[in-house]
């Protein structure tokens, strides 16, 4: 075929005449011909043999006879494999350079591809064509115009050291959008780990996710995709909430997936270059240094009994022998951590120990999507790992931004203040509960630091709920088959979270990784949540409206007077849209779905009737110290506990110093009044009410009761249940018909239960650690009956 084919260079004229023989001119042409007549061609293109191409890039008919005529045919082409001839091509074979700034030798790869993706041009071309072809653009583009690396060379280099050292889907992404900062403009560098992972698609190394039975009973596959329960245990397929009607709704989540990565695409891999297909064939032509000792499982007997039951497969040496197994970890051992998944790994035993990657794994990460695509990019090709998605779900803590600050700027644009440090905003989950912080409930919708000291600084529990609310809001739900902004607590319910059930469940576990209660107070710490959650939720979109509401007069050269100005204005949608808020920033469909919202005629009747039920309640003038930190700090100025009217005229207090009694609005004055005629009622004519213990029920009775989910008088400082009770609450200063338990009795009580835990634990793992010592001892005997078994036949 050589001497056949040297008219392929004979002929060919370097000078600039391209006087070419007529020979060359010929058979160039038949060369042209039967090429465009075969069947490896797409999109009527077929690739370049030039000697400045190489194979390497796809060409119509008309600029191949070009490039043949100004640069000839590229070196030892004289088998047309490329072009319809299927002769094996016997090449030299070129040792790999693991230097990352080598030769970029991604075409050799896409060539070893490229025959499966060969298609009649009369055939619609498939997905997984089309995406191969953009795969080998991707090869044949430079990075940027001042380099000769391509983009698919460095996207798969990132990609490798990615994977190598183990980076966070964050540190990938800030690494990209610090290398394309860097590099010369205009470039071609995705801008993260997704958009580089879809580049990289075509190599056929992505996994599969099937929905499973949540005690892992069955698969929903195959025969049963359709099925909506477990056939075995009658569970269901999916994740199942309860809606703001207290119905029961079935989400189109599965409440657990096994991920499979398929053996077939990688196994592939490793026969497409010569440098990883030769170690392949290692364990029957590979040379043994220490040949009286067992250095590979192909030394085994258990080897050499396999090549004898199946003479057929072991006359192959490139038939690959895999082994089935785990890591070894106890799921539930001593640490007492639930893992999330347990790996399934397929481990390919034909290389050469000696080659053989020797870092190891001590640890099984929790389940979740950074995790997720770690391992789609492992480097690995013959490993097959099934993950269980049942995980804990903890998520890298994102940094918060202050949304209540500023009122926007000339542009229309709500600026945001500095990042907070996100230790501060998300602070890491606790593991153990005796670590975690001890706070009380008190009241409706507020807590006490129980373990506090009073020195540092700490994040308050109504600060880190109202940050959880931020981080997770779901921005949009379905109800009654309807899109919806997220504004209420309620609506979180409705948005579906695949370990929680919804972002509800998701916001109380995360609180309750940083706090506990005493067992005695989790029903009212419960309470206090939901109440505390609902407020947050109604401030902080109502705040968002003000914001939007304030700048957008701003821009228009009418500053308010006030913030809260903004609350008796309503705007159009298409002026509340105009104003860009930095928690929307990159939502433009849910913020313009709120920004309707605010502008529709329900909405706004409905926020003028809460604000004018609001409006009666007397507001008190201590800022955001409250009552409690305020009689701390009187106690500690005169040693005496005030009591709670004290605190009430002090949070009232009118203009005039000299007049105590004259409270800053009538409302507060006839409170106080109503509450002192109630007291001598109950107690007689005469009754010192100013410092007695403050009774719930007589507030209640007075009209201070709750008249929009708040108390009017001495908010904080009652419980409602003491109300529903009829009996009294603590004063103020401590003194109370009812004892209340100490800090010292509530920490003691807490660690006999942790220690009365702890050893109902250890007796639980020392009966499960002799059921796992009986069952490997029968499954060792098993082993060996089944071995002796196998020589004896």
């Amino acid at each position: 075929m050589a001497d056949d084919r040297q008219w392929m260079y004979d002929g060919f004229d370097k000078t600039r005449g391209k006087a070419h023989s007529a020979e060359w001119r010929k058979k160039t042409q038949d060369f042209i011909d039967h090429a465009f007549a075969g069947k490896t061609h797409y999109l009527d293109q077929v690739r370049c043999p030039c000697n400045e191409h190489n194979n390497g890039k796809f060409v119509t008919k008309e600029e191949l006879t070009k490039h043949l005529v100004n640069y000839g045919f590229m070196p030892s082409y004289e088998t047309w494999s490329f072009h319809g001839e299927k002769e094996t091509r016997f090449e030299t074979e070129v040792e790999a350079d693991d230097d990352l700034a080598g030769v970029d030798r991604m075409d050799e790869m896409l060539e070893a591809l490229q025959p499966e993706f060969c298609l009649n041009s009369k055939d619609p071309p498939p997905k997984e064509v089309e995406e191969f072809f953009k795969l080998l653009q991707a090869s044949e583009e430079p990075l940027h115009e001042h380099t000769k690396v391509s983009l698919l060379a460095f996207v798969t280099w990132l990609l490798a050291i990615e994977s190598k050292y183990f980076f966070s889907n964050k540190c990938f992404n800030d690494l990209v959008q610090l290398i394309g900062d860097v590099l010369p403009q205009p470039h071609k560098l995705p801008n993260d780990m997704y958009q580089c992972k879809r580049l990289t698609k075509a190599l056929g190394m992505g996994y599969e996710k099937i929905d499973m039975c949540l005690d892992g009973c069955m698969l929903f596959c195959d025969d049963h995709v359709d099925k909506k329960k477990c056939l075995y245990c009658s569970k269901g397929r999916y994740v199942e909430v309860i809606n703001e009607d207290g119905d029961q709704v079935t989400m189109a989540v599965a409440q657990k997936q096994l991920r499979s990565f398929p053996m077939a695409p990688r196994f592939k891999q490793l026969f497409l270059s010569t440098k990883t297909c030769e170690p392949m064939r290692w364990p029957k032509e590979g040379v043994r240094d220490n040949p009286g000792f067992m250095g590979h499982p192909a030394d085994s007997d258990a080897w050499k009994a396999l090549d004898e039951f199946d003479p057929e497969f072991a006359k192959d040496a490139r038939n690959i022998r895999f082994g089935l197994a785990t890591d070894g970890f106890i799921p539930f051992g001593q640490s007492a951590a639930s893992y999330s998944c347990w790996p399934m790994f397929v481990t390919k035993n034909q290389r050469d120990v000696a080659t053989l990657d020797q870092r190891v794994e001590t640890t099984v990460g929790e389940e979740d999507e950074e995790v997720e695509e770690a391992e789609a990019e492992a480097e690995d090709a013959g490993d097959r790992q099934e993950d269980e998605d049942a995980g804990d779900g903890h998520e890298d803590a994102q940094a918060d931004e202050d949304l209540m600050g500023g009122d926007g700027s000339e542009e229309v644009v709500i600026q945001r203040r500095g990042t907070r440090k996100s230790h501060y905003v998300h602070p890491p989950p606790i593991p153990a509960t005796a670590d975690k912080i001890l706070i009380r409930p008190i009241g409706d919708c507020q807590w006490k630091d129980v373990t506090w000291d009073g020195i540092g600084h700490r994040r308050t529990p109504n600060s880190l709920l109202g940050n959880l609310i931020r981080v997770h809001n779901p921005e949009v739900v379905q109800k009654d088959d309807e899109t919806i902004p997220v504004t209420t607590w309620k609506h979180y319910a409705l948005a579906p979270h695949v370990t929680y059930g919804s972002v509800q469940g998701q916001i109380r576990h995360k609180f309750w990784n940083y706090y506990r209660v005493d067992p005695s107070e989790q029903d009212h710490a419960s309470k206090v949540l939901e109440s505390a959650a609902k407020k947050i939720c109604k401030d902080l979109f109502s705040n968002i409206r003000l914001q939007v509401t304030n700048c957008w007069h701003k821009s228009q050269g009418q500053p308010l007077g006030r913030f809260h100005d903004a609350s008796e204005m309503y705007l159009t949608a298409k002026q509340y849209a105009s104003v860009s808020h930095p928690l929307f920033q990159d939502q433009p469909g849910p913020y313009k779905a709120l920004c309707d919202l605010w502008a529709s005629k329900g909405f706004q009747v409905r926020s003028k009737k809460h604000r004018n039920v609001g409006t009666k309640n007397a507001t008190h003038k201590l800022g955001g110290d409250g009552y409690h930190r305020k009689a701390q700090r009187s106690v500690a100025a005169t040693g005496e506990a005030p009591s709670a009217v004290d605190m009430y005229i002090m949070a009232h207090r009118g203009p005039d110093p000299s007049q105590p009694e004259l409270l800053c609005t009538p409302l507060a004055i006839e409170q106080l009044a109503e509450y002192g005629k109630d007291m001598e009622r109950r107690h007689g004519e005469g009754f010192d009410w100013r410092n007695a213990p403050v009774d719930p029920q007589a507030v209640y009775d007075s009209g201070g009761g709750k008249s929009h989910g708040r108390y009017t008088m001495f908010n904080g400082m009652i419980d409602l249940r003491q109300v529903q009770r009829g009996s009294s609450s603590q004063s103020l200063g401590g003194s109370s018909s009812r004892q209340c338990r100490t800090t010292s009795e509530m920490e003691m009580d807490s660690l006999r239960q942790e220690i009365q835990k702890r050893d109902a634990f250890l007796k639980a793992q020392e009966e499960y650690q002799r059921e796992q010592q009986a069952h490997a001892e029968r499954l060792h005997a098993q082993q060996m009956t089944a071995i002796q078994a196998l020589y004896q036949a």
